[in-house]
């Protein structure tokens, strides 16, 4: 008699985990895409096709906290709801689908959850994200938006744009350049340089200030997963805490059935420690709906759908107004601060900007990447710290080329408007100004006239005057002498660029209210 061996049930744990391949999946493709709208955004941008801002412009926190800062309602806020909808009916989904951050940490931090769970003082950070996300509304009740450079995608953007890639580029360039005088492959580093040159590379080599302050923060955050998984996402993360707050009566929640035992596999699973331990019960606030917990559990006890609040990691009225009072004593210090500060005369935004720049600007780096001379520049103190990652102009590293619109195309909040180049011709960003001590035609009587041939104007905004020197020898040597006309000049940078001076330039462009109208050179100040 032959004996039919009865087929194998599949585990539940393995019918189930399609689902976790598909999140998977959608991550990559997200964090795919978050990198290819990255390198696609060059100057010119492209103008078909899915704007190179689309995650900025999607993200709910920037486009309220924007709005608040400038007491106005862009029509940028239109592309949050999405997002917002999307919270509402499924919590945090974002979090654990699209974010490319935290697909980021996921994939660098460790590859299993800690077992032991996390230590309870760190466990307490638990509402600090919400404290976190009334500083940045706070701050933006007062219109100052400094705060929202803690945005995850702002973050992610600028660290992407001002550290890791010139790195990589540098990279790059230094592998391209010893395999080709190595002999290894020629030809393929050849076509290489040729077709990622202007593409996915940028032509020069882009240098960015603070980048290894930009990169050090994201090393320390990729660090701290070791403390508890997605330490960012669980504890700080402003865009998570606004997204929990609009999920917490989202449709599609965590919840049990009857056949729960109690095994707590799906406790030590859960990468942001959404689960009870006692109850097994799901804070909707905080479950980014990984769907790991369901994958693990072997008798099939979880699902996903309609389920009653259980377990909540709110944070108390206290901490609310604490936050919130804590952004608006910021931004006024900072306000404050930079209202008795003296304005800075070397202070230069990039075109059209309004009075309210600092009140939109999000300090995404945006406009950092596609300037084609890397002359954006992330600021210092120069507009104090209210002011603080904002973009300026630097003409010694980059000039404001004549022919480029690529920052106000990019620019996901308009703090940098959209432009076209008739109004960036009439617009003054600066005035150049001589400096006869360091000019060389003034200072050591020798010729020099680089200034008004690199200038780009059809009709130069700096003249020549000539004069006669009769040198040691007795010959007589006509010197033509800068001079700028303020009323044509509009800042560009292109002069002080090429100055041919090491270090301080006998030529420098300054904030047109620093230079009366008329006045067509002046030593510089002490």
């Amino acid at each position: 008699m032959n004996a039919t061996r009865e087929r194998p049930r599949p585990r539940p744990a393995a019918r189930r985990r399609w689902a976790t391949r598909l999140r998977r999946a959608s991550q990559i493709v997200a964090l795919a895409l978050f990198l290819y709208l990255f390198l696609t955004a060059i100057s010119p941008p492209p103008t078909a096709g899915l704007p190179v801002d689309l995650f900025l412009r999607l993200d709910p926190l920037l486009g309220l906290g924007t709005s608040l800062a400038a007491r106005q309602a862009s029509t940028y806020i239109l592309w949050t709801l999405p997002l917002l909808v999307g919270a509402a009916l499924a919590g945090r989904f974002f979090c654990g689908w699209l974010c490319p951050l935290g697909t980021t940490l996921e994939l660098i931090g460790p590859r299993k959850a800690r077992r032991k769970g996390v230590r309870p003082v760190v466990e307490r950070l638990r509402t600090g994200k919400y404290v976190v996300l009334a500083l940045v509304l706070g701050s933006a009740l007062l219109t100052s938006a400094v705060l929202l450079l803690l945005d995850p995608l702002s973050l992610l953007l600028r660290t992407t744009a001002a550290a890791l890639y010139p790195f990589f580029n540098v990279l790059f360039t230094a592998v391209q350049m010893n395999m080709y005088d190595a002999g290894i492959a020629p030809d393929l580093w050849v076509w290489l340089d040729t077709a990622w040159r202007g593409n996915i590379l940028p032509l020069g080599e882009p240098v960015y200030r603070m980048a290894w302050l930009f990169l050090g923060l994201f090393v320390l955050m990729i660090a701290a997963n070791w403390l508890a998984p997605r330490f960012w996402c669980r504890y700080l993360c402003p865009l998570g805490a606004l997204l929990g707050l609009l999920g917490r009566f989202a449709l599609v929640q965590r919840r049990l059935s009857p056949a729960c035992n109690g095994c707590g596999r799906c406790v030590a699973e859960c990468k942001m420690g959404a689960i009870d331990r006692e109850t097994h019960a799901t804070s909707p606030g905080e479950c980014v709906l990984c769907l790991r917990c369901q994958a693990v559990c072997p008798r099939g006890a979880i699902s996903y759908g309609p389920a009653p609040l259980a377990a909540h990691h709110d944070p108390s009225r206290r901490q609310v107004l604490l936050g919130l009072a804590g952004g608006v004593a910021t931004a006024g210090a900072l306000k404050l601060g930079g209202a008795v500060a003296a304005p800075d005369p070397l202070l230069l935004r990039p075109p059209l900007t309004s009075a309210d720049f600092l009140a939109k600007c999000v300090r995404c780096g945006q406009c950092l990447k596609v300037c084609p001379t890397s002359g954006l520049q992330p600021s210092l103190f120069e507009s104090g710290l209210e002011g603080l990652w904002s973009p300026v102009l630097v003409p010694r590293q980059g000039y404001c080329e004549y022919s480029c619109t690529a920052c106000g195309q990019v620019c996901p909040t308009g703090a940098i408007p959209a432009f076209e180049l008739t109004a960036k011709h009439r617009h003054v960003i600066g005035i150049a100004v001589v400096d006869e001590t360091r000019c060389l035609p003034y200072s050591q009587d020798t010729p020099c006239i680089v200034c008004q041939e690199m200038c780009p104007l059809p009709e130069k905004a700096i003249d020549l005057n000539e004069r006669v020197v009769t040198g040691a020898d007795g010959q007589s040597t006509v010197l033509r002498e800068p001079v700028v006309r303020s009323e044509a000049c509009i800042g560009c940078g292109l002069c002080e660029y090429h100055c041919p001076l090491p270090g301080q330039t006998a030529i420098t462009v300054q904030a047109a209210w620093a230079v009366p109208r008329g006045q067509h050179r002046r030593g510089r100040q002490p």
